[in-house]
């Protein structure tokens, strides 16, 4: 008898309360996401791109919708650990979310190395740095570039019997009696004898001790065990020093990095997995020089009109532009998008309205972040190459002609104007079967041919014109195009949707 009050007590509390830790939820989740985009609005304006000590805020991407993250949850390791929109971060899918924090296994790409994370232990956590050419072999059946073989390593695991050419980052971390906790790095070979960071060749000490400084970044998000509010870092055998633990989960931590820094203020970027999502901040000369996965963003820029998920009749006319014969990387090369990095803790959605309106000078998205200017995301792709290696978030931009006029920097682009969608597309194979013959396409011949129909004569209709047939030779930079294949892909899907 005594049970059926004890019942009863139990549905009411229940009846209560769920509806509401469910409004307490929403309060706190979705009320300041609309306040955080017009912190982001302001912050586009306002905010300088240097390295700084401290970081306002941080934003994920909830497609269109941004969410402000505090870094300081003390709940439990996976409330720390990301936050997410319930949707897939497949990029072979397209609906496009940000989760800010790694998951405790992944890999990622950096130098010639794939790393790998593995399931850690409450103090103890490891990365795995492999020769891509250990985990991956070229296939008999088909040409690849080296931008291929790194793709397809962000898909192994960790080799069962690694070699001694394999490095092992351990991070441990220890708290004492009194609170004080201490994250200790160490370095091992795949044969688990032990390497000293300060003493490795210069071929390896850049890519460890950097390595090294992200992994410290990436615990003090993870680890449930910190204590306090400052922690000391040990880095192979190099001296102690100490750091506040908000600024080790900051979008800023300069700390780490004051020996690469110098007096010049840098951009930060994050290095990211496979899906995109964060594993530490680095400065952005780093992420040029040791070649490490990052974020970015690629915008086609559309004459007054969208090209959206949906299959048009006919697609609106795309802005292609060439490079001046000054610029350092391909020079008086083409490109059928406009892209750029994401700094540190900066969403997609603000790099790409921050690109459009400092390289061509189209601000209706800035101007107007609710406008309808700037798309939404449509998907994600990685590219690889062997000096760029970015998962990329692809948007369209709408040029309102009648409103808007391009203003391209001189020192930047030599030539710019739209061009009929049928002769981009045309434009962009020849130059990818160009680059094919000459064997330095960085993508998969088979892969090409399977989307782009390379084996069929490049056909544009007699009733589309653009000029003379100089168009044919066009160049593009191989990077956008690795970005138009995948393009290609996503309208692929988007068709055979349309039609099922």
């Amino acid at each position: 008898m005594l049970a059926i009050p004890v019942l009863l007590h139990t549905f009411i509390t229940l009846l209560v309360h769920v509806p509401l830790a469910w409004a307490w939820g929403y309060r706190y989740v979705h009320q300041p996401a609309a306040r955080s985009q017009r912190a982001i609005h302001h912050h586009l304006r306002s905010s300088d791109t240097t390295c700084r000590p401290s970081s306002s805020f941080s934003t994920v991407a909830l497609d269109r919708s941004c969410v402000h993250v505090g870094l300081h949850l003390r709940t439990c390791c996976t409330c720390r650990m990301s936050v997410s929109s319930g949707r897939s971060t497949s990029s072979n899918t397209d609906s496009v979310s940000h989760l800010y924090v790694a998951k405790t296994t992944c890999t990622s790409l950096v130098s010639s190395h794939v790393l790998h994370t593995s399931n850690p232990t409450p103090h103890e956590y490891k990365w795995t740095l492999t020769p891509i050419d250990e985990v991956v072999e070229p296939t008999k059946q088909q040409d690849e570039g080296s931008g291929t073989l790194a793709t397809r390593a962000l898909k192994t695991q960790i080799p069962a019997d690694p070699l001694d050419s394999v490095f092992v980052l351990v991070c441990r971390v220890e708290v004492s009696e009194s609170d004080v906790s201490r994250l200790l790095v160490s370095v091992e070979r795949g044969d688990c004898s032990g390497t000293d960071i300060s003493t490795s060749n210069d071929d390896y000490h850049l890519l460890l001790d950097v390595m090294s400084r992200i992994l410290v970044q990436w615990v003090s998000m993870c680890s449930c065990s910190l204590k306090g509010s400052t922690c000391t870092i040990r880095i192979g055998d190099n001296h102690d020093f100490s750091v506040n633990i908000s600024d080790l989960r900051s979008d800023n931590p300069w700390v780490l990095f004051d020996r690469y820094l110098g007096d010049t203020p840098v951009e930060m970027s994050e290095m990211v997995d496979r899906h995109g999502n964060k594993l530490g901040v680095v400065p952005r000369s780093l992420v040029h020089k040791l070649n490490i996965l990052h974020r970015g963003v690629g915008i086609v820029v559309c004459k007054d009109a969208h090209i959206s998920r949906s299959v048009p009749c006919t697609y609106p006319e795309v802005y292609v532009h060439q490079r001046t014969s000054t610029k350092r990387i391909f020079p008086s090369l083409y490109d059928m998008f406009v892209g750029g990095v994401s700094m540190a803790g900066e969403d997609a959605h603000l790099t790409a309205a921050r690109e459009i309106a400092e390289e061509l000078g189209l601000t209706g998205a800035v101007d107007s972040p609710t406008c309808d200017a700037l798309s939404a995301p449509l998907f994600r792709c990685t590219i690889c190459t062997e000096y760029n290696r970015c998962v990329v978030t692809v948007f369209t931009y709408r040029c309102n002609t009648s409103e808007e006029q391009i203003q391209w920097q001189e020192e930047e682009v030599q030539w710019g104007e739209f061009v009929p969608y049928n002769i981009v597309a045309c434009a962009g194979s020849m130059s990818i079967s160009r680059l094919i013959e000459s064997g330095t396409w960085p993508g998969s011949d088979e892969e090409d041919k399977d989307v782009t129909g390379l084996n069929n004569t490049c056909m544009v209709s007699r009733d589309v014109s653009f000029g003379d047939d100089s168009w044919r030779e066009w160049d593009f930079v191989p990077d956008g195009l690795l970005v138009w294949q995948a393009w290609l892909r996503w309208r692929k899907r988007v068709g055979s949707r349309q039609h099922k």
